[in-house]
């Protein structure tokens, strides 16, 4: 079964577009850990607009799209915690890094795409500090980043994977449900 990165690499390289499996994957993952569960229409014309596309991709188009979408949701809610990041595995330290900067852009942008309605200040204080990390390491000069760094990329790495199932558990839709039920 290919990865969420082959599935990307693949979808992205078909359709022509600049960005990469990271930032794409980043994008659905923001979306996901936000509480929105867009379906097939909805999703094609976020990930269009997102890319700079005129027209929303269509529906058949978009189904790989709503597989990962999909795939995420399962693996952010599983209590084995097997949610990872998908960053590429070749290419060195410093192509790691330009991937995890352009998954956390991608993130930025589908978790404020999800909470769009909720003003900032009145998020919690431990969600507005995840968002100012995310900020930094979006940021990150990958060419500023000395060899033999993966010591630091594996801690913000994991730092990032408990951050976002953090903030998926916050704002899951089916968990505030549930914990209004009780």
């Amino acid at each position: 079964m290919k990865s969420y990165w082959e599935k990307m690499d693949d979808w992205l390289a078909q359709r022509d577009v600049l960005t990469t499996p990271a930032e794409l994957i980043g994008l659905l993952t923001g979306v996901v850990a936000g509480g929105a569960r867009p379906g097939l229409k909805a999703l094609g014309r976020l990930v269009a607009a997102h890319l700079d596309q005129s027209e929303p991709f269509a529906s058949e188009d978009v189904a790989v799209l709503l597989d990962c979408q999909n795939a995420l949701l399962a693996d952010l809610g599983d209590e084995a915690f097997n949610f990872d990041l998908v960053l590429a595995e070749e290419g060195g330290v410093r192509s790691q890094i330009d991937d995890l900067a352009a998954w956390s852009h991608g993130f930025l942008t589908g978790f404020g795409t999800a909470l769009k309605a909720i003003p900032e200040d009145s998020l919690p204080e431990t969600v507005r500090e995840v968002l100012a990390d995310l900020v930094d390491i979006a940021q990150i000069d990958p060419n500023a980043v000395e060899e033999g760094a993966e010591f630091d990329l594996m801690q913000i790495t994991e730092y990032l994977r408990v951050a976002v199932v953090m903030l998926f558990e916050e704002f899951d839709p089916d968990r505030q449900e549930a914990g209004g039920d009780e």
